[in-house]
């Protein structure tokens, strides 16, 4: 086997191990049974109660889509206190959901037809007419979007990837 051949099996190796080892350090669901419900699971549930506590994840990326934001912008920035009331957004977000479900209930007879999505269109302020005076639309990421993503994981800047895949090939001998 050739030099760049070797290199390359080793790249390709240490890319499908990076994978394997980013799966593995997710950290999982809290909720492991389906039939769990959000009350039981997580603190301060007050209007998802009774859906399925391993779908609260799932809905929280729904709404973060639907408004362009991201959990920061309900939620207290401190991940391990997402559950206090430290934002108005948060109580808003309330009032929204059951807004939302009364709409379903009463007129598409419990059917999903209006969601967040519907109004807000991946914006924070909802688009709820038409725009016939061609006024600037907010964005439609939010003003907070970019602001609420995690910052990147430092880069070591002292090592090169060509001194990486070499120390791995020494050391397969």
């Amino acid at each position: 086997m050739g030099a760049g051949t070797k290199r390359a099996t080793v790249l390709m190796t240490a890319a499908c191990l990076a994978l394997v080892l980013a799966g593995i350090q997710q950290t999982p669901v809290a909720a492991q049974s389906s039939d769990q419900k959000t009350e039981e699971v997580f603190k301060n549930i007050k209007v998802l109660n009774g859906q399925r506590a391993d779908m609260l994840n799932p809905t929280m990326t729904m709404f973060e889509a639907a408004l362009g934001v991201g959990c920061g912008y309900c939620h207290d920035n401190d991940g391990n206190k997402r559950e206090l009331d430290t934002k108005p957004q948060k109580t808003i977000a309330r009032g929204m959901i059951q807004m939302v479900d009364t709409i379903n209930k009463t007129t598409f007879r419990g059917q999903a037809k209006v969601s967040c999505f519907t109004c807000h269109q991946g914006r924070n302020i909802p688009i709820g007419v038409p725009n016939v005076t061609n006024n600037a639309l907010p964005p439609a990421l939010g003003e907070d979007f970019v602001a609420s993503l995690p910052p990147p994981p430092p880069v070591p800047s002292n090592v090169t990837p060509a001194q990486v895949i070499d120390k791995y090939i020494a050391s397969l001998g």
